[in-house]
C-alpha cells in the first residue's frame, strides 16, 4: 500500500526534526573542545597562540558536519522520504494537468506541499495549473 500524503508529511517532519537535533548536538560537541582550548591556553599563559588555533581547528569537524547537515537538510529529507507526487498516494492514479488540488479518480485532497514537490521534480503535476510554481 502506498502511504498517503499526510503520512509522508509526518515522516518528513520527523526526519527534519531529527536532522536539526543532530546538527545541534554536533554544534554542542564543538563548544566543549573550544572552551577547553581557551581554558588551557589561558592557564598556560599563551592566550590565542598557535596551540590554541591547532586545538580549535582539530575540533572544527563537528561544526563542519552540522553546517553541511543544515545546508542540505531539505534535499536530504526529500531523498530519504520520497514522495511519488506524479501519482495519487491513495489510488495510484497518474496526476496530469490538475484543475483543482484533488485527485480526479478517488477525490483525495492534495496538499500544497505535495503539489509543489511534484512541480520541483518535473512530474506530470507540473504541467497542470495547480501544481505549477510562479
Amino acid at each position: 500500500m502506498v502511504p498517503d500524503a499526510a503520512t509522508i508529511a509526518r515522516r518528513r517532519h520527523l526526519l527534519r526534526t531529527i536532522v536539526r537535533c543532530t546538527a545541534l548536538v554536533l554544534l554542542i560537541m564543538f563548544v566543549g573542545p573550544v572552551l577547553s582550548a581557551v581554558l588551557v591556553s589561558v592557564l598556560e599563559g599563551a592566550t590565542f597562540g598557535p596551540r590554541f588555533f591547532v586545538r580549535v581547528a582539530a575540533s572544527a569537524g563537528p561544526v563542519l558536519a552540522a553546517v553541511v547537515l543544515l545546508a542540505f537538510e531539505r534535499r536530504l529529507v526529500m531523498w530519504l522520504v520520497p514522495m511519488g507526487s506524479h501519482r495519487c498516494p491513495q489510488c495510484d492514479y497518474f496526476l496530469v494537468s490538475l484543475v483543482e488540488p484533488r485527485c480526479p479518480e478517488c477525490g483525495l485532497p492534495l496538499t500544497r506541499e505535495f503539489l509543489d514537490a511534484g512541480a520541483g521534480q518535473g512530474s506530470g503535476a507540473a504541467a497542470g495549473g495547480v501544481g505549477r510554481r510562479g
